[in-house]
């Protein structure tokens, strides 16, 4: 393959990726994160692979207006610019979604009564069941729990923990566990806790292995909290 040397062999070339840029973008969003996804690599390659499949279908679909526009793209792009330019946004964004779609996403009119392609078809050509967005438990556990506490073991006797709402934050797949609290609090060496830490903004901690993050229920004092065990 040649390398682009102009602008326009560039914005050519990228216009045959974005079709399978789409897809795998659409599939992450969908299905959500695999672990496969962290490598940048794998990502590209599947783009790649996706963007060959769809440009060899629409050639095939196309072939008249492909060997037109091949034998003089700056010409042909010129004499048909508006009809151009829905071929990209249909056949390079809104097809690959929907493909996307149909293969990761929920589909409302496939889920009554006959369900062959969600329940039989669909897992058997990606290798997979329904999409989740919490792909592990320390997700499912921050996304699920209300609004309350949260405590972390760190060491035998040492807890830290705070008030858990809507200011909190948490990682989610792929990125490694860690978790903010806004409103910091003085606990004790059994995990109770004592009162608010003056001039609190918030504390940060890398959630490692050894530790164990408890979530308790809002029960307007913390005295009462932390009485459930």
């Amino acid at each position: 393959m040649n390398v682009p040397t102009s602008a326009f062999q560039l914005a050519f070339y990228l216009a045959l990726l974005v079709p399978g840029v789409v897809y795998a973008a659409a599939r992450v969003q969908l299905r959500g994160p695999r672990a496969a996804d962290r490598s940048v690599a794998a990502r590209v390659l599947e783009a790649i692979v996706a963007s060959a499949i769809f440009d060899s279908l629409y050639a095939a679909i196309f072939a008249n207006q492909v060997t037109a526009a091949l034998q003089g793209p700056r010409a042909y792009l010129v004499a048909h610019v508006v009809p151009s330019v829905w071929m990209f946004l249909i056949g390079g964004v809104i097809v690959p979604y929907v493909v996307a779609w149909l293969f990761y996403g929920k589909v409302p009119f496939l889920s009554g009564p006959s369900r062959v392609w969600t329940d039989v078809i669909r897992p058997k050509l990606t290798h997979s069941q329904e999409a989740s967005d919490t792909p592990t438990a320390w997700d499912y556990g921050n996304k699920a729990v209300n609004e309350g506490w949260v405590r972390v073991r760190i060491a035998e006797g040492v807890w830290v923990g705070g008030v858990f709402d809507e200011r909190a934050r948490f990682s989610t797949y792929p990125e490694t566990r860690d978790l903010f609290i806004a409103e910091q609090w003085n606990m004790n060496s059994t995990g109770e806790f004592v009162s608010r830490v003056d001039g609190t903004q918030g504390v940060w901690l890398a959630v490692t292995d050894t530790y164990v993050v408890e979530w308790l229920r809002d029960e307007g004092e913390p005295s009462v909290v932390t009485n459930q065990r």
